[in-house]
């Protein structure tokens, strides 16, 4: 089974690269930029392999029936897919992909927008998430914590 309620989660990162990072390249032209010559379609495979990254995430949640959502108190620990690798795929796929559209622009903008995405998803998740998740999931939380990194 299959709950499609996680669905939704996979546009915001979505949204965050492919339509804000374009947004402000164009109505914030950054006034110092880096030509990466031809490096920059670099950028290209890294914006797919974060959304991918990202959408694989969204996906395992689903599968396991269990939405990543901030508003409702977690049932089970999801370990699957790219979990096993970060305890946080969708931030990390988003910056990622924001990362490669800075890459792909050679906008200094983007590129402070893609760590500055970083800084608040990082305040947010130790803040925030992970001391509510250690209080609804327990020790299983913490043994996960223990054998995967927050980011990477």
């Amino acid at each position: 089974m299959t709950d499609h309620r996680a669905y939704p989660f996979g546009l915001a990162p979505a949204v965050v690269v492919l339509a804000v990072g374009p947004a402000l390249a164009v109505g914030f032209p950054s006034p110092v930029g880096v030509d990466p010559g031809p490096g920059r379609y670099l950028g290209i495979p890294v914006v797919v392999a974060g959304l991918a990254f990202a959408g694989w995430a969204v996906h395992t949640f689903a599968v396991a029936e269990e939405p990543p959502s901030h508003t409702r108190e977690p049932g089970t620990l999801v370990t699957d897919g790219p979990l096993r690798y970060s305890r946080n795929p969708i931030y990390l796929g988003t910056v990622a992909a924001a990362l490669g559209e800075a890459l792909l622009s050679g906008s200094v903008l983007l590129a402070g927008y893609g760590l500055a995405l970083w800084a608040v998803y990082h305040v947010v998740v130790v803040r925030r998430e992970e001391p509510h998740l250690r209080a609804a999931l327990g020790e299983a939380y913490a043994d996960y914590c223990e054998r995967v990194p927050r980011w990477l």
